[in-house]
């Protein structure tokens, strides 16, 4: 059985997983570049805070976008109303 999550609620949580992931890889590097957890913690937050809150920023953009003008359309196809398929 697959689970299927309401649109805004899978956009936040896919907000919310890249999040996690991104502080960790920044820790993580952050750490291994500095040698001190304190410098680390301090450097390795405060990018990805700002990094996701650009990505949700963008993600809805690109939603709203996507919207008014579809993607397909931008790449020169027409949509065949009737059928919802691509011409």
């Amino acid at each position: 059985m697959r689970l299927r999550f309401p649109p805004l609620r899978r956009s936040a949580l896919k907000t919310l997983t890249y999040s996690g992931m991104h502080v960790t890889i920044a820790i993580s590097v952050a750490h291994a570049l500095a040698g001190s957890w304190k410098a680390a913690l301090a450097n390795g937050i405060i990018e990805p805070v700002v990094q996701t809150a650009a990505c949700a920023l963008h993600e809805r953009a690109s939603e709203k976008a996507e919207r008014a003008i579809p993607l397909a359309a931008l790449a020169g196809y027409r949509l065949d109303a009737a059928r919802s398929v691509l011409i």
